[in-house]
């Protein structure tokens, strides 16, 4: 690879993790959690970044001339990071706002189990 793509990678890669480490780290402090719960966040956003890059490998073997396509492997790399990382971010808002808070059908329901009382009024002519 050039120099030039390779410092590209590196400032998408940087721009990817600090993305992903602030919406970490606010989760972290908006919740007490322990340090695992960020470790085991990180480790599930990089696991989906080298899953991504394992199918970028695999799609090698369609092309006559895989040398050609090497960059498959980078962007399933970084598909597999944006992945993980709504991934992660989506069970951080879940978790922070409570089961339910996401689901309409769930909120109507717990609403309706404790109804507050109405005022209704009857017009006629």
């Amino acid at each position: 690879m050039s120099k030039m793509k390779v410092i590209t990678f590196f400032i998408q890669l940087l721009m990817v993790l600090s993305t992903i480490l602030i919406p970490v780290q606010s989760q972290a402090q908006a919740t007490m959690t322990s340090t695992g719960s960020v470790r085991r966040n990180i480790a599930t956003i990089i696991f989906c970044g080298v899953g991504g890059a394992v199918l970028g490998i695999s799609t090698l073997s369609f092309y006559g001339d895989p040398q050609n396509h090497i960059g498959n492997i980078t962007s399933g790399f970084a598909l597999g990071l944006i992945g993980g990382t709504v991934y992660v971010t989506t069970q951080a808002t879940e978790s922070s706002l409570g089961f339910n808070a996401l689901d309409p059908i769930k909120e109507l329901a717990q609403k309706n189990r404790n109804p507050r009382p109405s005022l209704a009024w009857s017009w006629e002519f």
